[in-house]
């Protein structure tokens, strides 16, 4: 029996496991139906993600109309983009604009004189200080405020000059482009005419040089000389104009004060500003936002106050005068009113009985002092100056708002001669320069110093039998106190009269040069070693606001907020007597050092404080390079960047080069040396861009600036970039973008006709091949394919507009059955009636929601129905919602399908699990069975052989 394999019976010689084999074979064929059947419900379900795809892409298209701003979508042309370009967004305005571009913003840049070298040679600087431009005692006004807020008629106009000695001149004054008092004096002093002009109080005053000149003012036809208040062909000496610049009901809050503004409460609810006592009876004026009380019901049916603002807080002159004399008026005391001052610079208060009135600033607030009418009075109040004049500032503000508290002032000059000046009725800058003037019979004269934030003092007697001496109260104050043996020189330049330029209502973007200040979290250790983190966000937006959330915070450590006692920041002190030196962390973001606030007090006791002043002071050292000073400058970041460049030259190349890190106006600063002369010459101040709009005449053209080369807000909805200047008129185009709205319909219908043909590859029967796909007669299929066509070609549902169909629109079947889209038509339509076509698309209008249904009368339950129903519906929408039925994540139709198609294919595989389990058990069967039948032929074939053996006996 040798060759017979394992497989084959020893005894038998029966091939058993191929027997067994064909056996489980023939038994196996419901197995294969079974297999068979699970690939056929793997490619219906493959089918059906496939279709699921592609309406998913037609959802996605169809919602597009109504979550994009197509229908909105605007395009702007400029005709000359070399100097002028704009990008329109949604809902842009429309139509044709004209502009000049007159300007582009510059950066002020400034320039030390040379040095030898820039990294050996000690330059002996020994103190720099930085700070912002709002720190300079003068102030260029827009000419838009002049004339209680009419501005001036800008455009051109003569002056002549008629001297016995010197012969007459003449010269054309063009205003027609000016936006500032400080460019009208520049036309003027730069016009070649042997004259100055000045500003005093709300005036310019124009004085030619020669005491036997006369000065005749002749206006254009612009009548820009009669709007600037000129007395006109009549010669004068001395010509001014008349008082140009007061207070005016429209003028901003944040004008008074040199810019600090008037602080108002950010408290919602029931609250106020300030109280105004009369006779006892005190009444609360709130100039923040008004609120109402609303009663909302929670889940619970529970009811809860809560406050609804209903108008905002005030922002101009005439705002607080309304706030102030309603709420009087409502009190019952309308006889005490609140008014402009009579000489247009401050506030009056006036009570026509005569009763003793005081007026309270709120705890925490400053409102009624920033008005300059906090205090008691009998009668009529004349409150503090709070709006500058032309071209100057405060003297309140000067000493870090606290103004003069002494007003005396000794000059002697040097011929010897010795002055006493009072002061203390000066209530400007311009105030001061005067009074000294005056005072002194012209002998000595005050201007401002070199940095403009201080005065200097200059002796015009010629004289030396003395030193120039400059003292009293005032003197300190202001700076300028030469000590007891005064300066042997004809000037003495002062340092700065710290004039305050951040108050509680100053926004903290301006402490970060314009920019956000981002929120997160600082933590402040007091000396006593105790923490608090404090979370800053948008909720603070004013310097006040801050102070108030610190100190609420700060709350039984020794460290406190307020203002410092120069004016211009923040600054946290620590009172305790710990012995730990105050220390303010960035934990989140950086907010802390943005403001100034983070690092290490320097001390304990009197030093143990953080001040967050804008004037940054650098840490030079006499034996300092150019290259370190410069790196110096960069590393404390005065909002200033230093470098060193070489002219060329062969005598002193290097030179400290400083720019503003801000461009135009607001970036402008400050430079202050001690003293030290280190050759700073100013190569650009730092201007605005200007751009003239609506006429090719700039006197008749809207005068716009910006500190940027952007331009936003002059168009609704337009951004405007320049790029450089031009004396022809620029025209600009703004006009509805259709080619972006018809990109979206095209989008449309190529989603739906891929939508179409997705379902046609999977539902088609090929007469040739006799062969079908996956879902051939599939009843879903069909039937998702025919409400895809009625939704497509049916109408809205109470829609708007002229349109109901989309064939009206230019989309229609084309010849191969597909949706065809033509534009032409399109855009017909949508300039007849363009309201019309967007509604036919994404109308969407949502059924309000009843929280009770009815169930029987009287009887209502809570309706717990949360499905969406619509009253209006346009064919996009409906679309939309087509395909929601069927591919809703949750219970769309192709959804249960597909649950269903895997429920099948689990229960095939099981099945087929199971037949392999029997067809197991019966191949094992079947083995015993021929392992039975092996034993029984070899027990017989040993019978055979006994009985062959015995036969053989």
């Amino acid at each position: 029996m040798s060759g017979i394999t394992t497989s084959v019976g020893i005894f038998s010689g029966i091939d058993t496991a191929s027997l067994i084999d064909q056996l489980i074979a023939a038994s196996s064929r419901p197995r294969v139906l079974f297999q068979q059947r699970a690939v056929d419900l793997q490619f219906q379900q493959q089918s059906y993600q496939t279709i699921n795809s592609s309406l998913a892409a037609l959802e996605t298209a169809a919602a597009r109309f109504r979550e994009s701003s197509s229908f909105d979508a605007a395009l702007a042309t400029s005709s000359n983009e070399d100097v002028l370009r704009a990008t329109a967004s949604a809902g842009a305005q429309t139509g044709s604009f004209q502009f000049i571009v007159d300007q582009l913003v510059s950066t002020q840049q400034m320039l030390s004189r040379g040095f030898a070298d820039s990294d050996t040679s000690a330059v002996g600087l020994s103190t720099l200080t930085f700070e912002p431009a709002e720190a300079r005692l003068d102030r260029d006004t827009a000419l838009e405020l002049l004339n209680n807020g009419a501005g001036i008629e800008r455009g051109v106009f003569q002056i002549s000059i008629e001297d016995p000695t010197e012969g007459d001149a003449n010269a054309k004054i063009d205003l027609s482009r000016a936006s500032t008092v400080g460019e009208v004096l520049e036309a003027i002093n730069s016009s070649g005419l042997d004259l100055t002009a000045t500003v005093s109080d709300g005036s310019i005053v124009i004085t030619p040089e020669s005491g036997s000149a006369t000065v005749t003012i002749e206006d254009g036809d612009d009548g820009t000389a009669a709007s600037l208040g000129f007395t006109l062909d009549t010669p004068a000496t001395s010509v001014s104009t008349s008082d140009l610049y007061g207070m005016f009901g429209q003028l901003g809050l944040n004008v008074l004060n040199d810019g600090r503004g008037i602080e108002i409460n950010d408290i919602a609810g029931d609250t106020y500003d300030f109280t105004v006592d009369v006779a006892g009876t005190s009444v609360q004026v709130n100039l923040g936002a008004v609120w109402d009380d609303v009663l909302d019901p929670t889940p619970e049916d529970e009811f809860n106050t809560t406050f609804q603002e209903v108008e905002g807080p005030v922002s101009t002159v005439d705002g607080v005068i309304t706030r102030f004399n309603t709420a009087l008026a409502d009190a019952g005391f309308g006889d005490v009113t609140l008014a402009i001052s009579s000489d247009g610079n401050g506030f009056t208060v006036n009570d026509t009985m005569g009763r003793a009135i005081t007026i309270a600033n709120r705890e925490d607030y400053s409102a009624a002092s920033d008005l300059g009418i906090a205090g008691s009075f009998t009668g009529t109040l004349e409150g503090r100056r709070v709006l500058a004049g032309l071209n100057t500032t405060l003297a309140s503000s000067l000493n870090g708002g606290a103004g003069l508290s002494d007003g005396q002032l000794a000059i002697i000059d040097r011929a010897g001669n010795a002055y006493n000046l009072d002061l203390s009725s000066a209530e400007t800058v311009t105030d001061l320069i005067e009074a000294i003037e005056t005072g002194t019979s012209g002998n000595v004269v005050a201007s401002l110093n070199s940095t403009g934030n201080g005065l200097m003092l200059t002796d015009r007697t010629g004289g030396s039998a003395s030193n120039l001496v400059i003292g009293g109260a005032a003197a300190n104050e202001l700076g300028i106190a030469t000590g007891g043996s005064g300066v042997a020189a004809d000037f003495y330049e002062g340092s700065t009269s710290d004039l305050a330029y951040v108050g509680a209502a100053t926004l903290l973007t301006d402490l970060a040069g314009g920019d956000a200040i981002g929120s997160g979290e600082i933590r402040i250790t007091d000396s006593n070693g105790l923490s608090r983190t404090i979370d800053i966000g948008s909720s603070q937006e004013t310097v006040g606001e801050l102070i108030r959330r610190l100190n609420r915070d700060l709350d039984g450590t020794s460290v406190s907020a307020r203002l410092n006692d120069a004016g211009d920041g923040l600054l946290l002190e620590d009172t305790g007597t710990g012995s730990l030196a105050m220390k303010v962390e960035d934990v989140e973001g950086n907010v802390g050092s943005v403001l100034g606030l983070t690092g290490e007090a320097t001390g304990t006791g009197a030093s143990n404080f953080i001040n967050a002043s804008l004037e940054k002071t650098i840490d030079v050292e006499t034996t300092d390079t150019l290259t370190e000073i410069a790196q110096k400058i960069n590393d404390a970041d005065p909002s200033v960047a230093a470098t060193v460049l070489s002219d060329g030259s062969s005598v002193n190349p290097f030179r400290l080069n400083l720019t503003s890190d801000n461009s135009g106006v607001d970036g402008r600063f400050i430079i202050d040396t001690g003293g030290f002369d280190l050759g700073i010459q100013t190569l650009d101040e730092g201007q605005n861009s200007r751009v003239l709009y609506g006429s090719g005449d700039a006197a008749n053209a809207l005068l716009i600036t910006s500190s940027t080369n952007q331009v936003d807000g002059v168009i609704q909805g337009v951004s405007i970039d320049l790029l450089g200047t031009s004396d022809d008129p620029i025209q600009l185009s703004v006009a509805e973008d259709t080619a972006t709205l018809e990109a979206d319909v095209q989008s449309f219908v190529d989603a739906f006709n891929a939508a179409i043909d997705a379902i046609d590859a999977q539902t088609r029967f090929d007469t040739e091949t006799e062969s079908g796909g996956p879902l051939v007669g599939d009843s879903t299929a069909r039937s998702l394919r025919t409400r895809m066509f009625d939704t497509i070609f049916g109408v809205g549902e109470n829609i708007s507009g002229s349109f109901s169909r989309l064939v009206e629109i230019g989309i229609t079947i084309g010849s191969e059955g597909d949706l065809e889209f033509d534009s032409d038509e399109f855009r017909e339509a949508l300039a007849a009636d363009p309201e019309g076509v967007e509604s036919l698309l994404t109308a969407r209008e949502l059924a309000p929601v009843e929280e009770f249904t009815e169930i029987s009368p009287g009887i209502s339950v809570r309706n717990t129905n949360t499905d969406d129903t619509f009253t209006s519906l346009g064919i996009a929408s409906l679309i939309e919602e087509l395909m929601d039925d069927y591919i809703n994540s949750v219970d769309g139709i192709l959804t249960r399908r597909n649950d269903t198609l895997q429920e099948q294919i689990d229960d095939q595989n099981e099945a087929i699990e199971a037949f392999d389990e029997r067809l197991e058990r019966q191949r094992e069967i079947l083995t015993l069975e021929f392992l039975a039948m092996e034993q029984a032929i070899a027990s017989l074939q040993n019978q055979q052989s006994s009985l062959g053996q015995i036969a053989a006996i």
